[in-house]
């Protein structure tokens, strides 16, 4: 797929109203949320679904995630854990903390994007994100690269996130975490992970 083609189609590059609540009733009518297909229930019910096989994601509501500030690396493994999960296919993830890093009503899922980006793909990447988080007050972002692969880091994924971290270190946006959905599950994506990467970049 050619870049401005991407572009075009990009859920990133829609309005933020657009995008994809974390709960509440507009999620069912919600293109984003259609494609996020998710799920309300407990965590318990998620990790069960995804033992047996069957994979489900969540939802929260406002109210839970601000009585669940995510002040942990743990936290925000398990909240992503809940939300995302396993990989179903090559997407990006976008979720939005406030001050006080309680998660947002929104999550931006991302469709479509090259497999490892040039520097025009980042920047229209990064400028799309500071524009949601302007309009909606997020002090922070967690970034989730979900690829129905192992859970190895591979290149794509070193490259992406080194690019975003440093596009973002440019125009000071705070990226709190960055974490990789995989076909088994979740795991974290630390800075040592890809961080040798923009250097040698």
């Amino acid at each position: 797929m050619q870049l401005t083609t991407w572009l075009a189609r990009s859920q990133l590059w829609r309005t933020a109203r657009r995008a994809a609540p974390v709960g509440g009733s507009r999620a069912r009518d919600s293109e984003a949320v259609e494609n996020a297909a998710v799920y309300t229930g407990s965590s318990r019910e998620a990790r069960g679904a995804a033992a047996s096989g069957h994979h489900r994601r969540m939802t929260i509501s406002a109210e839970e995630a601000a009585r669940r500030p995510l002040v942990s690396d743990e936290q925000i493994e398990d909240r992503v854990a809940d939300l995302i999960g396993r990989a179903i296919k090559r997407k990006w993830w976008i979720l939005f903390l406030d001050e006080n890093g309680v998660q947002l009503p929104m999550i931006v899922p991302v469709d479509g994007a090259p497999l490892v980006p040039d520097e025009a793909a980042t920047e229209h990447s990064i400028e799309g994100l500071r524009v949601i988080m302007d309009e909606i007050g997020a002090a922070e972002v967690i970034l989730v690269w979900e690829r129905p692969t192992g859970s190895t880091v591979t290149l794509p994924d070193r490259v992406w996130a080194s690019s975003m971290a440093r596009a973002a270190r440019d125009r000071g946006i705070r990226v709190r975490a960055q974490l990789i959905s995989h076909r088994t599950g979740v795991r974290w994506f630390a800075p040592d992970d890809y961080e040798g990467h923009l250097e040698a970049s």
